[in-house]
């Protein structure tokens, strides 16, 4: 199952672009990365990946979870399209979006990945937030056990060794 770090978390979406066959392009970042970017180095449909929050929750058997929210868009730039051209690009990315979703439904059943489809949203995105890319912005959470366990060497430089033990004569 992915594990719960950022690094991981990327790379798996990464990797959903890089095999789905229409996907052209991936990145991921904040809401001002995709405002700078998206005027010249986005390549489409991208499949762009904000960076996620994590909230952490304990509960009383002392089982630390940590869950994922984030959203990923399926962008495609379209400048001076008709309304029928740009139509079809809504129509296309909503497609894509729901390609994505559905590897990420399959990976759940296959305990790739701890993904629920209760709570998702799927936001439309339009020339008012990126200069002429239109598509769709679907928010979800991931949830998976984290390890908070307490390292020492980590904090306290490297360990004493151990004392010896005692032999008997």
């Amino acid at each position: 199952m992915l594990n719960n770090k950022f690094s991981d978390f990327i790379s798996y979406f990464r990797k959903i672009q890089e095999e789905h066959t229409e996907l052209v392009y991936f990145v991921h970042g904040t809401a001002a990365d995709v405002m700078g970017l998206s005027r010249s180095e986005l390549e489409y449909p991208c499949l762009w990946l904000e960076t996620p929050e994590l909230k952490i929750q304990e509960n009383q058997a002392m089982e630390v979870t940590g869950s994922r929210s984030a959203a990923f868009m399926i962008l495609w730039n379209a400048p001076e399209k008709s309304a029928e051209e740009v139509d079809l690009i809504w129509s296309k990315t909503e497609e894509l979006a729901l390609d994505v979703l559905s590897r990420m439904r399959k990976d759940r059943r296959e305990r790739k990945i701890n993904f629920n489809l209760n709570g998702v949203t799927v936001d439309p995105i339009s020339t008012l937030f990126i200069d002429n890319d239109y598509g769709w912005r679907v928010e979800f959470t991931l949830a998976r056990h984290l390890d908070l366990c307490f390292r020492p060497e980590k904090w306290f430089g490297k360990l004493p060794p151990a004392p010896p033990v005692p032999q008997n004569p």
